[in-house]
């Protein structure tokens, strides 16, 4: 009989740059006469996923590896919901939405005596939405300290499991084209400074 290890890594990169809106208000300092503030968001959002599937199998000697890469960017609407809970402090929800341009790409590599490399690239188009849920602490009323945590749906992007052959050793042609309909949620923690100027 034949053992393998089969690993999976991810990892994710995210930039934004966004614009708050309220009319008659300025969005950036939070306003101490008012308990519950809306504001709407607008910016632009660049967000890499990029997903490593591998399979190392010992005897006979045979590695699969699949490689995926998105590349999401565009522009993001969204508001921020901020309720002040305890002095210079505050709940806060912000809500953001991105249909995004995704460059995906698929790097297939096996070895089983001699390497196949296989490289396929699509473009299409993706959509995000993301929740972050936070409490922030005015520590004067240009610094705020944020404790919070972000959930993000990711969806139509390339995941290394679907461009898994459907047979093993797979053949040239089988590791070819990309795959994209997968989704993804990613979850977790944050904290940080926001400075208001």
């Amino acid at each position: 009989g034949s053992s393998g290890v089969l690993s999976r890594s991810d990892t994710i990169n995210n930039i934004e740059i966004n614009w708050l809106y309220a009319p008659e208000t300025r969005p950036e300092f939070h306003q101490g006469n008012k308990r519950v503030n809306w504001m709407w968001l607008a910016g632009f959002r660049f967000f890499q996923l990029e997903d490593q599937l591998s399979l190392g199998v010992t005897s006979p000697a045979f590695d699969l590896d699949t490689a995926t890469n998105n590349n999401l960017f565009g522009g993001q609407f969204g508001g921020r919901f901020d309720w002040e809970i305890a002095p210079r402090m505050r709940f806060v929800v912000v809500p953001k939405f991105l249909l995004a341009g995704n460059a995906s790409s698929n790097r297939a590599t096996q070895t089983n005596g001699a390497t196949t490399d296989v490289r396929s690239t699509v473009d299409v188009f993706s959509w995000l939405g993301s929740v972050d849920t936070s409490i922030a602490i005015d520590l004067s009323d240009r610094w705020s300290l944020w404790l919070g945590y972000r959930v993000v749906g990711v969806g139509n992007i390339a995941q290394a499991d679907g461009q898994w052959p459907s047979g093993l050793p797979a053949t040239s042609a089988s590791l070819g084209g990309i795959a994209t309909g997968s989704e993804s949620i990613i979850h977790g923690a944050f904290a940080g400074f926001e400075s208001h100027y």
